[in-house]
């Protein structure tokens, strides 16, 4: 627990945000009061916004540069030249499927959910793969299993159809074509 010296509530410490001289390396004000204050501060000094964001349309490039620095420092604990010295390493492509091109919202760092050390730098489509199983490594490989295996052929399908016999692997007939086996009706 930790008590803000705004509005002097005693909140859990999830409840304030990093700040390197704090307390802990945390915030003395809570997040709802600095964003109060933020948004106090932008309504009373309009010019001082205004003057601010022209600077950022000026300097683009300047500021996506310090946004990505903050983003790879906050989230992966890493800075630009720890990123461009791993992708380098990996030839300038991704890890898994060696594209070049990033598709989507660029590129990706992997890191290992349990311990948060980084794995790797992916493209948009190999993150979301992995995301999808959940560092899952015996699905992945039922996955390659499943994509190596051979394809079922009509002939396949009406024989297990007429004499009901089902195959051991079940699991990996998508619902709906089993019901049409089990039914007949294919």
């Amino acid at each position: 627990m930790k008590t803000c010296t705004k509005c002097g509530r005693e909140l859990d410490e999830s409840e304030f945000g990093p700040q390197k001289t704090g307390k802990n390396g945390l915030s003395y004000r809570c997040r709802e009061c600095v964003a109060a204050l933020r948004r106090d501060y932008r309504k009373t000094h309009p010019e001082d916004v205004e003057h601010t964001r022209e600077w950022q349309r000026r300097n683009r490039e300047r500021v996506r540069t310090q946004q990505r620095d903050r983003n790879l420092r906050f989230f992966h604990g890493i800075n630009s030249e720890d990123f461009d010295l791993v992708l380098g390493a990996q030839n300038g492509s991704c890890a898994i499927c060696g594209a070049t091109d990033p598709n989507g919202r660029g590129w990706h760092i992997d890191h290992d959910h349990r311990t948060g050390e980084l794995r790797g730098i992916l493209c948009s489509n190999c993150n979301v793969a992995l995301g999808h199983f959940k560092d899952n490594t015996d699905a992945m490989r039922n996955a390659v299993a499943y994509l190596e295996a051979e394809p079922w052929s009509d002939s396949q399908m009406l024989n297990t159809a007429e004499t009901g016999n089902v195959p051991a692997n079940e699991e990996q007939i998508p619902p709906e074509m089993m019901a049409a086996l089990t039914e007949g009706g294919v």
